[in-house]
């Protein structure tokens, strides 16, 4: 089956009152990366790189690092959190050898300086699906507001509002 289309993709732009360094920090950086990502991430930030998010209860999803601009474009393809740990040879663990963790989606991050503040796109093509899920835009609004947060914390939670509009 192929990628989602154009027109199936969830894209979300916020302008952030920080500079592109802060945010690409936000975007490559582990422990910053895994305040919005919902677990600890391990990742090679390389074209290539291998990479997982691992919530608390062992669940895993995997990624895979498909482009890197430093500074400007960062696009990686990530599947479905699998249950159970990952053993050494990547076999998932408690889910049974040999299951296959499902379709991906792609993920595109690009960064842009625009006068004293920098432009942030995030867009997210599912598998073949027909159109953007619902659930899918809610939770990259939710990505870009703790992006926003995590490139520089607010002064009050009306900015942090603002920002999620």
């Amino acid at each position: 089956m192929g990628e989602g289309t154009e027109d199936t993709a969830v894209v979300r732009e916020v302008s952030l009152d920080a500079d592109r360094e802060e945010v690409w920090s936000a975007l490559t950086k582990p422990d910053r990366l895994s305040a919005w990502l919902g677990g600890r991430v391990e990742v090679e930030v390389r074209p290539g790189g291998r990479g997982t998010v691992t919530r608390d209860d062992g669940a895993s999803r995997r990624l895979v690092v498909e482009a890197v601009d430093p500074g400007r474009r960062l696009a990686f393809r990530w599947w479905p959190f699998e249950e159970g740990r990952r053993g050494v040879q990547g076999v998932v663990q408690g889910g049974g050898p040999g299951r296959v963790p499902g379709p991906s989606s792609r993920v595109e991050f690009l960064v842009e300086s625009l006068a004293d503040r920098t432009v942030l796109t995030v867009r997210e093509a599912p598998p073949m699906i027909r159109r953007p899920d619902a659930a899918a835009a809610a939770d990259l609004d939710a990505s870009l507001v703790a992006i926003a947060f995590l490139a520089r914390p607010p002064a009050d939670l009306s900015e942090l509002q603002a920002v999620a509009r």
